[in-house]
C-alpha cells in the first residue's frame, strides 16, 4: 500500500495493544477508543443494575464482564483480540443482545 500511495511505510512497532492504538490513530484515536470502552462498560453495568433478581442476571453478568475483559486486559495485551473474528462478533452481537434486555 505504501508503494501505491507512494508514502514511506512505517518502522515502528510495539508490544502493547494501546500501543498500536495509538501509532495507527494517534493519541487522539487512543482517548477515543477508551472512552467508547468506558462508555459501553458504564452503559451495560446500569441494565445489568436493573437485571437484578431477574432470570437474566448472570447471562448479562457475563455478557458484560466479557466485554470488559476483551476491552481493557485483552487489548492492553495486544490488537489480536480484535482481528480475530469470532471473539469480535460475539462482542458485538452479545452487547446487542444485551441492550435490549432493558427489564
Amino acid at each position: 500500500m505504501a508503494r501505491f500511495f507512494g508514502v514511506r511505510p512505517t518502522v515502528v512497532g510495539v508490544e502493547s495493544g494501546f500501543g498500536a492504538l495509538v501509532v495507527e490513530m494517534g493519541v487522539g484515536g487512543l482517548v477515543l477508543w477508551i472512552v467508547m470502552s468506558a462508555a459501553i462498560v458504564f452503559s451495560g453495568w446500569k441494565v445489568l443494575k436493573k437485571l437484578k433478581g431477574t432470570a437474566w442476571f448472570p447471562l448479562g453478568f457475563v455478557i458484560i464482564w466479557y466485554a470488559f475483559l476483551l476491552f481493557y486486559p485483552a487489548t492492553f495485551a495486544g490488537i489480536q483480540a480484535y482481528e480475530d473474528f469470532v471473539l469480535n462478533a460475539y462482542l458485538w452481537l452479545l452487547l446487542v443482545f444485551f441492550s435490549g434486555c432493558r427489564y
